[in-house]
């Protein structure tokens, strides 16, 4: 089954097949160099994290401020040497073998679920 993004989402009312034919569009606010929470800027976006120190992807729950839509979500690319991980803060972030990037250079991320504030991780992800 073949589901399109709702029409407000930020990569428009395309369905998921199409967007993986598309090229990434890189995050617009450029390198990410410390922890952050997730925005409605970082959807649709690989996110270019590079630190010596960790960095840590904080998704929050979904508020009237912030309503994350299903079938959105992120990549990011452990670029440097410190590690990358993705928790959860009110929301639930799924994985099957963890929430850290591998390695340097591994690729994570994830995706909003039809329940709200729940999420499912993916990629070069450990425990």
């Amino acid at each position: 089954m073949t589901r399109a993004l709702r029409a407000d989402s930020p990569v428009g009312n395309k369905t998921m097949p199409d967007l993986l034919k598309e090229p990434f569009e890189f995050y617009e606010g450029g390198t990410i160099t410390a922890s952050f929470t997730l925005t409605r800027a970082h959807l649709g976006r690989m996110l270019v994290c590079e630190s010596a120190s960790p960095i840590v992807i904080t998704i929050p729950a979904n508020t009237a401020t912030i309503a994350f839509i299903e079938g959105e979500g992120f990549m990011a690319i452990m670029n440097g040497a410190g590690q990358l991980s993705i928790a959860g803060s009110g929301a639930t972030v799924n994985s099957p073998s963890g929430l850290n990037a591998s390695a340097q250079y591994a690729i994570i991320g994830a995706v909003r679920m039809p329940t709200a504030n729940v999420w499912t991780a993916c990629g070069n992800l450990t425990a």
